[in-house]
C-alpha cells in the first residue's frame, strides 16, 4: 500500500494512499470541522467509533462538540500510528480483525454501545471498502447483541432483587463453610458422559468432595449418590425446578445457592443453606448492610463456572469435572432422568413427538459455545481436570482431558467429611426491617434505578424532546412502584 504525504495549500500535512487523497488538498483542517459539524445526531453519544481517520484532524472537533464521549479510532493503515494520541482507544485492524467485537465489548459494554456513533473518514471507502464492511457488519452484531443482553438484564436485575428479599424472608437454616481443603474434588454436571461413571461414583462417593451442579441433583439421587454440596445460581424459574428434589432429603443435602437464584420457599425454609453473594449490584449492597452471613462467589454465564472458581477458592487438591461435556450430541442433551425433560415430554403430541424436541436440541447451541470460550479462556493451574468419553472431545484450554477409564484408575482413599458447614442463627425480624428500609431508600436513587431498568435509561437517553422524555420517566415509575409493591408484599407477608 502506497502512502505519500504532502503540503496542502494552507501548509497543514495532507496524504494519500493509493493515489487517493483521504485529506483536503487546500485546507485539511476546515475539512475536519465541517465533517463534525455535519454529524447529525439527536442525543449526545456514549463514544464514537471512527473507521481510519487519517491524520486525525477530527480529533479537537470532536472533543470541542461532544466532550462527554469516548473517542475510538480503528486504524487500517499502520502509517498513521504516528498520529494517534489523543484518542481515547486505538484499535489495529489488521492485528484484531478477529477479536474487534469482544474488543469493543470490554471496552464499552452493551449499555455504551447502544449509544454509539460509527463513522467513516471521507474519502477512505474507495480504498478500505472491504475493512469497512466488515466493520459495518461488526457493529451491527454488537448492537443487536447489546439489546439483546439488556433487555435480558432488566427482566433478570429485578428478578435477581425478587429473589434476594425471598431468601432474605423463608431462609432458616443458613450455614457456612468449614471445609477441609485438601479433599479432592468432584463437580458434576449433566452431560451424557456422565453415565460412564455413575457406577462409580457409586461405589466410591466417599472418597471425594461431591458438588452437584442444580441440573445433575436429580440423577445422582436416583443413582443413591449423595452430593456433599449441591450448588444452583440462575435467577429463572427452571432452575427452582431442578431443587424440588431436594425436599426429600433435607437433613442430609447443602444447598450453596445465590441469594439472587430462584428457590422455592418450601426449600428456603427447611433446606440446609450455604448463601452465596457476588461483588457487585443491588442484592450485595443489601445483604452487606444487613450483615447477612453469606460466601463470597464469582458470577458467570453458567453455573459450571461459578462452581468451580468456589472450589479453587476452598480447596487446594485436585478438582475433577464430571458431565461437562459442553458439545451438541445426538439424542438428549443431558444424562437421564432430567427434570427439565420431564417437563418437557408432558407436552410432547403427535404433532409435536419427543424425536422432533430431540432432534432440534441437537443443533448447535451458542449459549454452549459461550460456556466453552470462558472455560478456554479460564487460567488455572495443573490440578483440574475434565473426565470425558473419548479424545474427541474439544479441549478446554488448560483444564486437563482424562478418560473415564483413565479416572476410574486413580486411586480415591477414605476421607472424613463431617462437620463441612457450620449453623448461623438469624435474627430475622430486624433483618427484614432493615432490608425494606434500604431497599426503600435505594430505589429512589438514579443509578439503582439505571441498573433495574437499563433499556429504559438507554431509551431515555435517546429521546429527543420533552414529551418523549416524559414517557419514558413514566413508564420507569410505573415499573418502579410495581417493583416496590412485589417486594413490601413479601417483607409483609
Amino acid at each position: 500500500m502506497t502512502v505519500c504525504f504532502a503540503d496542502s495549500k494552507d501548509g497543514n500535512k495532507t496524504v494519500s494512499i493509493q493515489n487517493q487523497f483521504i485529506h483536503s488538498t487546500y485546507s485539511p483542517i476546515k475539512e475536519a470541522e465541517r465533517f463534525v459539524q455535519n454529524i447529525n445526531v439527536t442525543f449526545e453519544p456514549e463514544a464514537f467509533i471512527i473507521l481510519e481517520p487519517g491524520l486525525s484532524y477530527i480529533l479537537p472537533f470532536l472533543k470541542k462538540r461532544f466532550p462527554n464521549s469516548k473517542l475510538i479510532c480503528i486504524r487500517f493503515c499502520n502509517s498513521f500510528f504516528d498520529y494517534n494520541e489523543g484518542w481515547d482507544f486505538v484499535i489495529n485492524y489488521e492485528e484484531n480483525i478477529n477479536n474487534l467485537e469482544n474488543i469493543l465489548f470490554n471496552y464499552l459494554g452493551e449499555e455504551k454501545l447502544l449509544s454509539t456513533l460509527l463513522l467513516e473518514w471521507n474519502s477512505i471507502n474507495k480504498i478500505f471498502g472491504e475493512q469497512i464492511n466488515h466493520c459495518w457488519k461488526i457493529f451491527k452484531n454488537i448492537l443487536e447483541k447489546s439489546k439483546t443482553l439488556l433487555i435480558t438484564r432488566q427482566v433478570f436485575e429485578k428478578k435477581w432483587l425478587i429473589n434476594t428479599c425471598n431468601f432474605i424472608k423463608y431462609a432458616q437454616n443458613i450455614y457456612t463453610t468449614n471445609i477441609n481443603p485438601k479433599l479432592p474434588v468432584l463437580i458434576i454436571a449433566s452431560g451424557p458422559s456422565l453415565k460412564n461413571i455413575l457406577e462409580f461414583i457409586k461405589t466410591n462417593q466417599n472418597n471425594f468432595f461431591i458438588i452437584a451442579l442444580s441440573s445433575a441433583i436429580n440423577v445422582l439421587l436416583k443413582n443413591q449418590i449423595i452430593p456433599d454440596l449441591c450448588f444452583s445460581t440462575d435467577g429463572g424459574f427452571w432452575a427452582g425446578e431442578h431443587l424440588k428434589t431436594l425436599q426429600n432429603y433435607e437433613e442430609q443435602l447443602s444447598l450453596a445457592i445465590s441469594t439472587e437464584g430462584f428457590c422455592s420457599k418450601k426449600i428456603l425454609k427447611k433446606q440446609k443453606i450455604v448463601p452465596l453473594i457476588y461483588s457487585d449490584g443491588i442484592c450485595t449492597k443489601l445483604l452487606n448492610h444487613i450483615n447477612y452471613p453469606v460466601v463470597l462467589a464469582k458470577r458467570n454465564g453458567t453455573v459450571s463456572g461459578t462452581a468451580l472458581e468456589f472450589a479453587e477458592e476452598h480447596f487446594s487438591s485436585s478438582i475433577y469435572f464430571a458431565g461437562l461435556d459442553l458439545q451438541s450430541t445426538k439424542g438428549f442433551q443431558h444424562i437421564q432422568p432430567n427434570i427439565l425433560e420431564i417437563n418437557n415430554s408432558l407436552f410432547d403430541n403427535r404433532i409435536k413427538p419427543k424425536e422432533l424436541r430431540i432432534a432440534k436440541s441437537e443443533q448447535s447451541s451458542q449459549s454452549l459455545e459461550i460456556y466453552r470460550q470462558w472455560f478456554n479462556s479460564y487460567k488455572c493451574k495443573n490440578k483440574i481436570f475434565r473426565i470425558i468419553d473419548s479424545k474427541e472431545n474439544k479441549p478446554l484450554g488448560e483444564i486437563l482431558d482424562i478418560t473415564s477409564n483413565e479416572f476410574m484408575k486413580i486411586e480415591f482413599l477414605p476421607i472424613q467429611k463431617e462437620n463441612q458447614f457450620t449453623l448461623i442463627n438469624q435474627k430475622q425480624n430486624n433483618q427484614l426491617l432493615n432490608a425494606k428500609q434500604f431497599l426503600l431508600a435505594e430505589l429512589q436513587k438514579e443509578n439503582v434505578q439505571k441498573q433495574l431498568f437499563p433499556m429504559d435509561f438507554v431509551l431515555l437517553n435517546h429521546a429527543t424532546t420533552a414529551e418523549e422524555k416524559t414517557e419514558v420517566y413514566k413508564k420507569i415509575n410505573d415499573k418502579l412502584k410495581n417493583l416496590i409493591c412485589k417486594m413490601e408484599k413479601i417483607f409483609n407477608e
